[in-house]
């Protein structure tokens, strides 16, 4: 989104409003795009998710009060120097992306947007140089330079500024680079004619959200800020339309925008699989119905008697519809050794009719794929419903390694279900940990082999569903070559693991069977 200097001072507003006097209790991160911070004042908490979404930082309220979220395995607690510190002000700074609590020790948290190097950062007590930054890839703002970062720090207290008298459009640039001066004299001609007093009200009239109205529009995959001036604003006014935009923003990025490439590629993917499929298709045809080399190897053996060396055709009697038949030779060979030929040429034949169901079948099976997510994404009305459907969205070739490539165990949708395979013992234990109570486990019974997760969607599998995914688990176990194998399948709540236990190893409390011939997905069509 490209926003401007006025919402960071409207994050500084608010911060001020609803956080002077609180103390901070502690700050934790799952990834490395969101931070939540987490304040407290006599039983009273507020909570704040700071989110990264490209390059923007933007801030919104939390419903975020379980300090048990500490211990979590991938929650990283961040700035713990700032706990027990009390909120004493909010900058900001003029005309810049950027503002800061500030604390009673005089330290300061610094939220910084500069397009995609966006950070948080802490500055001990009065000190000039970084204590510690969130971003850590972001090397160079260890060497950020309080004093560097903004030419004017406002509190939100203050209605005075410090700022010079501009006389000139080069006195301005050498000063303040947030804002064009000609937007400036496009309502005031006679700015630099001004006298310093009133030059500072128009610099706070322009650089205050209260004096204009926010509409985001978008264009593509561009999302913009629209500023338009207005009087008689009230605070309760400002902050509903703000908080209004910011949530369309996010409703856009991270649903609509995704909705969007995922109902494209879904479009792009089953165009090509058709495509492949006639292709495909055409080709068995054509050699399904033209004649048999094996049947004209037979015919040249059975006229052999009549066939010479040398000749590149010979017209004999087809035995096989009573015809006269031309057929072509190569006149180098033998007559069995060009029966041979045709031979050869039919084994090929068959590999290749073989080849091409294989291919068929696998197409088959990811189309099946691609109408269940493009089903499921039309259906789609919020963030939670594309959870299923995240691993098929495009990833640029700059980054070509998503999240869930990344994880240990391998994902996949399933008609419709979205199905979790553990590669090994500690594969299997990741599988575990990260996956849901409500969700349903198999393991091969009495048999070592990978752990299945059948992800809960609120809805039941289906008898014929669950047998196939249980001939998948026994297919990915040491039971893959038994003609009939056991399968154990339960809620992933009666499956935990043992104190001290190997990895891969696990407690059942209770559980089902279903016996099946271990297959993989794609044998079933």
């Amino acid at each position: 989104m490209i926003s401007s200097h006025r919402l960071y001072r409207f994050f500084a507003e608010k911060l001020f409003k609803e956080l002077i006097g609180k103390t901070f209790s502690h700050a934790l991160s799952f990834t490395k795009d969101g931070l939540l911070l987490h304040f407290i004042s006599k039983g009273n908490t507020q909570s704040y998710e700071v989110k990264f979404v490209e390059g923007e930082l933007l801030i919104v309220n939390a419903n975020w009060t379980d300090v048990k979220s500490k211990l979590k395995s991938n929650a990283v607690v961040q700035f713990k120097e700032l706990e027990s510190k009390v909120v004493e002000d909010v900058l900001f700074g003029l005309f810049d992306r950027v503002f800061a609590i500030k604390f009673n020790d005089g330290s300061r948290l610094l939220f910084k947007s500069f397009g995609k190097f966006g950070n948080v950062i802490h500055f001990h007590q009065d000190e000039n140089i970084p204590s510690n930054v969130f971003r850590l890839n972001f090397k160079k703002d260890w060497e950020l330079e309080w004093s560097e970062i903004s030419t004017f720090w406002q509190s939100v207290l203050s209605d005075i500024i410090d700022a010079p008298l501009f006389t000139s459009k080069e006195n301005w640039k050498n000063s303040i680079k947030g804002l064009d001066i000609q937007d400036v004299l496009n309502i005031y001609p006679d700015f630099f004619d001004m006298n310093l007093k009133e030059q500072r009200m128009i610099l706070l009239q322009l650089s205050n959200p209260m004096n204009f109205i926010a509409k985001i529009e978008f264009r593509g995959e561009i999302a913009r800020l629209k500023w338009t001036p207005i009087e008689n604003r009230t605070w309760m006014d400002l902050q509903k339309d703000f908080e209004e935009q910011i949530r369309t923003y996010l409703r856009w990025y991270f649903f609509e925008r995704e909705k969007a490439m995922l109902q494209s590629e879904s479009i792009r993917q089953l165009k090509s699989i058709n495509q492949r499929l006639k292709t495909y298709q055409s080709r068995k045809d054509t050699l399904l119905n033209q004649r048999s080399f094996k049947e004209i190897g037979d015919l040249i053996l059975g006229h052999a008697h009549s066939i010479r060396k040398g000749i590149s055709e010979a017209l004999i009697t087809d035995f096989f519809t009573g015809q006269r038949i031309r057929i072509k030779l190569n006149p180098d060979l033998s007559a069995a050794e060009n029966a041979e030929k045709c031979y050869k040429k039919s084994k090929n034949q068959g590999l290749e009719i073989a080849n091409l169901d294989s291919q068929i079948l696998a197409l088959i099976t990811q189309k099946e794929t691609w109408e269940s997510v493009q089903k499921g994404v039309e259906k789609a009305e919020s963030p939670r419903d594309l959870r299923l459907f995240r691993e098929f969205i495009p990833q640029s070739k700059n980054n070509t390694k998503t999240q869930d490539t990344q994880k240990p165990y391998k994902k996949m949708i399933y008609k419709g279900f979205e199905v979790w395979l553990g590669k090994n013992a500690k594969s299997n234990d990741a599988l575990l940990r990260e996956s849901n109570k409500s969700d349903l486990w198999m393991h091969a019974a009495d048999v070592t082999g990978s752990h299945v997760i059948i992800r809960n969607v609120g809805k039941n599998v289906p008898k014929d569903i669950l047998e196939e995914i249980a001939s998948f688990c026994a297919f990915h176990s040491k039971g893959k070559s038994q003609t009939i194998q056991t399968v154990m399948y339960t809620e992933r709540k009666m499956v935990s693991k043992s104190k001290n236990g190997a990895p891969g190893g696990v407690k059942v409390s209770k559980f089902h069977t279903i016996d099946v011939e271990p297959k993989n997905l794609s044998d079933f069509s």
